[in-house]
């Protein structure tokens, strides 16, 4: 008699302990699942304000924020070179390059267009093997390429840089080609202006 009533307690217990544990879990649980999910948040950026830089004799165009600074050069008759910075004003930085003959960013994004009808494009090593790629809310063919150089550099300037190319081959029979290149820190903090600014690119007639 006495042994079937430590069973019945024991019994009783464990049913207690398990009623109490499964009351125990379903409080935690419930007290992690309270909290509401965070809502997306988009990338676009309202480019309503941004200015527009137009060049009708290469015939294109593209948007930019109403902030950035803008420089533009000349270099021979057939060559362009446009940019833009958020902070640096690209035109004092051309004039230095132009003046003593070095390669530096002259601003975050830059726009080379070479005219290829007298003079062969200059040839890009691995060209044909960079990715394809659309650009300008997707309308526009290019082949991009990206490279980080966080540590190492052939040219001290671009040292510690991120930078990511896109070559543009238009016009008849290919007669102009476009590098647009964005070169950052490797902070990236004005990626999300510079894809912005690259879905506004656009040719013109």
């Amino acid at each position: 008699m006495k042994n079937n009533q430590k069973v019945f307690t024991s019994i009783v217990i464990i049913i207690v302990v398990s009623i109490a544990g499964y009351f125990a879990l379903t409080k935690k649980s419930n007290n992690v699942n309270t909290a509401e999910p965070l809502p997306f948040v988009s990338a676009q950026t309202d480019t309503s304000n941004w200015k527009t830089y137009t060049n009708t004799q290469y015939r294109f165009e593209f948007k930019y924020p109403e902030t950035w600074m803008l420089g533009e050069s000349s270099f021979g008759e057939e060559n362009l070179h446009v940019a833009v910075d958020p902070k640096v004003d690209p035109q004092e930085v051309m004039f230095k390059a132009d003046l003593y003959k070095i390669d530096v960013p002259a601003g975050l994004i830059s726009i080379y267009v070479e005219q290829c009808t007298t003079q062969a494009c200059y040839h890009v090593s691995g060209y044909d093997s960079f990715e394809k790629v659309n650009i300008g809310g997707n309308s526009i063919e290019a082949r991009k390429y990206e490279s980080s150089n966080e540590k190492n550099s052939p040219n001290p300037a671009y040292l510690g840089t991120h930078s990511i190319t896109y070559y543009v081959d238009y016009g008849k029979n290919n007669e102009y080609r476009a590098t647009i290149t964005y070169v950052s820190d490797m902070s990236d903090k004005y990626l999300n202006e510079f894809n912005q600014i690259l879905s506004t690119f656009k040719f013109t007639k």
